[in-house]
């Protein structure tokens, strides 16, 4: 089995400690980045030539104002992957081994530009401007 380090959100995951900017508070089963950016902060799994991401996610959207949303990864300051249009579920990214060299925790920049209000674009009373709800997050060694 490929060593992993697992990140759960939500009141009853351990994400907590590895939050940094750009998340609102934790809800039953996930916890919504906001804004345009969101910081992570991760366990490295061990050293790999390469790793598997993976992310259990919902995108906040509201049609016809907000039809998706889009997430680009990046890891030391470089862009390892985008999902030009975030489907919800499990998904996916490779990330270079070479990325996560000598490092014992792993900072995640997640960019999420179409970050919106359920309050300004639905008429509901949620003026978080929310991006993407997050299950999940694993990262392993291939």
């Amino acid at each position: 089995m490929a060593a992993r380090t697992n990140m759960v959100f939500g009141k009853e995951g351990n994400a907590a400690g590895g939050v940094g900017y750009g998340w609102s508070r934790p809800e039953d089963g996930y916890t919504w980045s906001i804004g345009e950016r969101s910081l992570l902060t991760i366990d490295s799994p061990g050293a790999a030539d390469e790793y598997w991401l993976e992310m259990e996610v919902i995108p906040y959207v509201a049609p016809p104002v907000v039809k998706s949303q889009s997430l680009r990864v990046l890891i030391g300051g470089r862009s390892v992957h985008t999902f030009e249009t975030l489907t919800r579920g499990r998904v996916g990214c490779t990330i270079p081994g070479s990325l996560l060299r000598d490092v014992g925790k792993v900072e995640i920049v997640l960019e999420h530009p179409e970050a919106a209000s359920p309050m300004a674009v639905a008429g509901e009373r949620d003026d978080r401007r929310l991006a993407i709800a997050f299950r999940s997050l694993s990262l392993v060694c291939n």
